[in-house]
């Protein structure tokens, strides 16, 4: 339950008519009959992170000092894959110098012209090779990887990540 939202946040993604009215002309027009979400609310005076996983990628969390890890939560069902399911929320304690990372299946599933996918164990390597670098600076670089590995070879979905640094507390 998310205080400044009044709701719990599994309820937003759940009975949010508009979204599912969206999604719903999304599956029909494109003939997919689910896909995955990650929304999150990082309150930026206490340094929580709260979010509910729909079937999406786990997030890579890289606290202050240490490298990227991922930080293992349950994928929770598809979103728009069955009526009124129910999503479990959960929550992150972030502190100043922490880092998320959070991506769509299209980095991991990235092929080259052998068919091989770029994977989660590439993703992670790229990810510590990289976590003293600033977000612009990380995503520029775990691109460029992903790039390389391609080699000009085509993709087949999106290639989007979003790299969020909790810098400092929020005065009230």
């Amino acid at each position: 339950y998310d205080k400044r939202l009044g709701r719990d946040l599994q309820q937003i993604v759940v009975r949010n008519a508009p979204a599912r009215k969206l999604f719903g002309k999304y599956f029909g027009e494109y003939g997919k009959g689910w896909d995955g979400a990650f929304e999150g609310v990082l309150d930026l005076v206490t340094g929580e992170f709260h979010f509910v996983n729909a079937g999406h990628e786990i997030p890579f969390i890289a606290r202050e000092g240490e490298d990227y890890e991922p930080y293992r939560i349950k994928p929770g069902f598809v979103l728009a894959g069955m009526e009124n399911m129910k999503y479990q929320a959960g929550s992150i304690q972030l502190a100043p110098g922490d880092k998320i990372f959070q991506y769509t299946d299209g980095v991991t599933e990235a092929m080259n012209g052998k068919e091989e996918l770029y994977g989660m164990e590439r993703l992670g390597s790229v990810l510590r090779m990289n976590t003293a670098k600033k977000p612009e600076e990380l995503l520029a670089a775990v691109k460029e990887d992903v790039d390389v590995f391609a080699g000009g070879a085509p993709q087949f979905d999106d290639i989007t990540m979003l790299c969020v640094e909790y810098v400092k507390r929020m005065e009230k």
